[in-house]
């Protein structure tokens, strides 16, 4: 499966590391030049036990591949992830500002059918906003799949978590969501997209 992942933070990352070893081919997308020239040359700016290595073995097998948002030319996977950051803003309520960056950025370059799977952290509610203003009529399906990474256990937890959440409004978008996860022996909780986005708030 051919993987595209908006933003290089923490979760980002991990994810490319976790995706790209499972054998996806994975494009990894972020709009600081700095960090994805880094990125490229196997620098990584992030913490975190194994994911230096497993980002650099996928570099050297051609499994990952890093990309100014810019810099890209080529169609993009039928399955994208947003794992922009969300930090509070000064009412403390999540700035999703970055979020729709990247879903404006989308809707011009990937076809009808492609599935967004939101992995950055976004409160209940957002995905139904999503769908019924930044995505009404293009076509692109959207699913929630909360991630539940411990800092210093990041790559443990992505292969090994105890359940892995879907949140879809239809069973194919959650089939393709699930098909990402190949490799990884948990089972799947299936629901709604509020549910998803309130699990990952409880």
């Amino acid at each position: 499966m051919k993987i595209i992942i908006m933003g290089l933070g923490y979760v980002g990352s991990a994810a490319a590391a976790g995706l790209s070893k499972s054998g996806h081919d994975v494009l990894g997308l972020d709009v600081d030049r700095g960090r994805v020239a880094d990125y490229q040359q196997g620098r990584v700016h992030i913490i975190e036990p194994d994911l230096p290595e497993m980002i650099q073995s996928s570099l050297r097998t051609g499994k990952l591949r890093f990309l100014h948002n810019d810099d890209v030319s080529e169609e993009l996977g039928d399955l994208v992830l947003i794992a922009t950051g969300t930090p509070p803003s000064v009412n403390g309520a999540a700035d999703l500002s970055q979020v729709r960056t990247a879903l404006r950025w989308l809707r011009d370059r990937v076809s009808p059918g492609t599935v967004v799977v939101m992995k950055s952290t976004v409160p209940p509610g957002t995905g139904m906003n999503i769908v019924e203003n930044e995505l009404v009529s293009t076509g692109i399906r959207y699913v929630s799949v909360p991630e539940f990474l411990r800092e210093g256990n990041a790559m443990h937890d992505w292969f090994h978590p105890d359940r892995i959440v879907v949140g879809a409004d239809d069973t194919e978008s959650a089939e393709v969501a699930k098909a990402m996860h190949t490799g990884i022996d948990a089972p799947f909780l299936v629901t709604d997209i509020i549910s998803a986005e309130l699990i990952k708030y409880a």
